[in-house]
């Protein structure tokens, strides 16, 4: 949840002393959940990196660039364990509880959980 909220500062998307858990969602949210996920592990099926431990994940960033040799790819399980993370910082931690991503017309808000939204949860498929 921190590597998340650090990764919005950085970019940009929130002011240094929020936190896209307390402060009411915008609708972008889902957008920026799968960058998130993608700058941590980018799929490309040209560029596919094999270890002894299995499929990681490519070199490639989001903007076409190569990553610094420095950056260790992840693997499909670690990007797992991060969406796991948003899922429960949103749910558990501040009561979005399970349900999926939605907006209500009669209150015209964004509620739910945006981590367990359909848009997300293609992405987590197509990786």
């Amino acid at each position: 949840m921190k590597h998340f909220d650090n990764w919005l500062r950085v970019n940009h998307h929130i002011a240094d002393d929020e936190s896209i858990f307390e402060v009411k969602t915008p609708e972008s949210t889902l957008l920026l959940i799968v960058v998130w996920i993608m700058t941590q592990c980018v799929p490309c099926l040209m560029s596919l990196n094999f270890s002894s431990t299995g499929l990681r994940c490519d070199t490639i960033n989001p903007d076409g660039s190569q990553k610094d040799s420095k950056d260790i790819p992840q693997t499909y399980s670690h990007v797992t364990k991060l969406r796991s993370s948003l899922t429960y910082g949103f749910g558990r931690k501040y009561n979005r509880g399970t349900c999926e991503w939605d907006f209500n017309k009669e209150t015209a808000e964004w509620e739910g959980n945006p981590s367990m939204s359909l848009q997300v949860a293609r992405y987590m498929v197509a990786l």
